[in-house]
């Protein structure tokens, strides 16, 4: 079973993705901020990482720097409302979830990353 961590601040946003992916057959893990997400990497190995942008604490793109001094493979999938042009250039992820995204779109790049 791969295992997919999901970094968002926003209560209905991890709750509906969650739901998704877990009939899909993944096992969800949760974290509300990048902090939080450093701590449950370490705990759970997740086969892929679904981050938010903004968030409090410590952001989406705090996370994946920090994550990438740790651990270079993990896929990490970026969800934002920001274009695609107005993120760093060196961002080191394998897809952007332009938010807002529907389903579909979501089990596509999953399927793509893990299987």
């Amino acid at each position: 079973m791969k295992r997919v961590l999901i970094v968002d601040d926003e209560f209905g946003i991890v709750e509906a993705l969650s739901d998704v992916l877990g009939e899909e057959g993944y096992a969800v893990s949760t974290a509300r901020n990048g902090r939080e997400a450093l701590k449950r990497f370490g705990e759970v190995k997740p086969d892929l990482i679904l981050v938010d942008y903004m968030m409090p604490v410590m952001d989406g793109l705090q996370f994946i720097a920090e994550l990438r001094q740790i651990d270079t493979q993990c896929p990490v999938v970026l969800m934002t409302a920001v274009k695609r042009d107005q993120l760093p250039p060196a961002l080191k992820v394998a897809e952007v979830l332009q938010k807002p995204f529907g389903v579909d779109q979501l089990l596509e790049v999953v399927q793509k990353l893990v299987g």
